[in-house]
């Protein structure tokens, strides 16, 4: 090949590069702007409570004792459980919260870890009035905030649910002799190491537009009752890079040791214990079929039973991780539960 033909296709590659280089700064751009649009068009639902060195959104709906609260996982926000919020909010008080760099609520600097969280939620309800004891209700990785919340501040829970939590041998760095988590725990590494990237560059929002995610575009997932002024700020806040950045965050401060020590049996005393289980799988792997990952999965929903004296389960039939707090017939379900242990007295 000619030293001419050569510096053709160098040009050529050149430009190519400048223009994608371009893109990408005029999608970052956009996103920015995007982002301040999300906050001045859609305002929080709930209120702004200044904890200290930032503003956390909570969001209460009815009136009565005792409160629920309601912890999201990586990547939810005070949205993500509006089914269940609304359903219950007719016997008491229900709040949702959006943790710092999610939703509406401040970034914070420092570590994302555990301890953490659960102060900053501490001070939250303490600022905002809310009286406890409280029943927490903590969905998939928000399990570990609500677990480790009544370990720190037992007088001011009167009960747990945990809804399709993650169990800590998913975060284990122990050899397993189960495959599923070690698979999992990698996949989820994976994704949460390359979102903050797509978002910011705004491919998130054109693969998730042409339907490419696969089983990631379920976290877009929003009921249909929520109000249609939600809807839109719900995709627009978990479009934003500052959401997977904070994701990113909590997923790499996970309190490994912490998460283990918190399945010690009855580290919760007897603390009343429900463990709502979904018994089907999204996103597995090539080589596991459903019925395997039921056997897998159900075992280590039923090992944190373990964790309280006075301990229940409950597994939803054909339910997943998306749908348990999406689809009726499920949600249902969890608020019935969920309103027995209110009922408690």
């Amino acid at each position: 090949m000619k030293r001419s033909e050569i510096k053709k296709i160098l040009k050529r590659l050149l430009i190519i590069l400048i223009i994608i280089i371009a893109l990408m700064l005029i999608n970052i751009l956009y996103q920015a702007f995007e982002s301040n649009r999300i906050f001045k068009e859609y305002p929080p639902p709930g209120k702004l409570v200044h904890i200290g060195q930032h503003n956390l959104h909570i969001w209460c709906m009815g009136k009565g004792e005792p409160a629920v609260i309601l912890e999201a996982g990586i990547g939810g926000n005070a949205l993500s459980m509006y089914m269940i919020q609304k359903g219950l909010s007719g016997s008491t008080k229900v709040c949702s919260y959006d943790r710092a760099g999610y939703g509406w609520s401040d970034d914070c600097p420092g570590d994302r870890t555990c301890d953490q969280i659960i102060s900053e939620l501490y001070t939250l309800l303490k600022k905002a009035g809310v009286k406890g004891p409280y029943i927490l209700v903590g969905h998939s990785l928000g399990g570990f905030n609500v677990r480790m919340f009544a370990q720190k501040y037992p007088s001011l829970v009167k009960g747990i649910v945990l809804l399709d939590a993650a169990h800590p041998v998913q975060f284990s760095d122990l050899k397993e002799p189960m495959e599923f988590p070690l698979v999992l725990k990698k996949r989820q590494m994976q994704m949460y190491a390359i979102m903050p990237w797509l978002s910011g560059t705004g491919l998130l929002k054109i693969f998730y537009s042409l339907g490419l995610l696969g089983p990631v575009g379920r976290f877009f997932g929003i009921p249909d009752d929520v109000p249609e002024r939600y809807k839109k700020a719900y995709q627009g806040l978990v479009l934003n890079p500052r959401h997977w950045r904070t994701a990113k965050r909590e997923i790499d401060f996970l309190c490994r040791e912490k998460a283990s020590q918190a399945q010690k049996k009855n580290i919760l005393g007897k603390i009343p214990l429900v463990v709502i289980s979904a018994d089907t799988g999204v996103g597995l792997p090539d080589n596991m079929t459903q019925e395997e990952f039921k056997q897998i999965w159900l075992t280590l929903q039923k090992d944190m039973t373990r964790l309280s004296s006075n301990s229940r389960q409950f597994i939803l039939k054909g339910a997943d991780h998306f749908s348990i707090l999406v689809a009726p017939e499920y949600t249902r379900k969890v608020i019935d539960i969920i309103q027995q242990m209110i009922d408690q007295r």
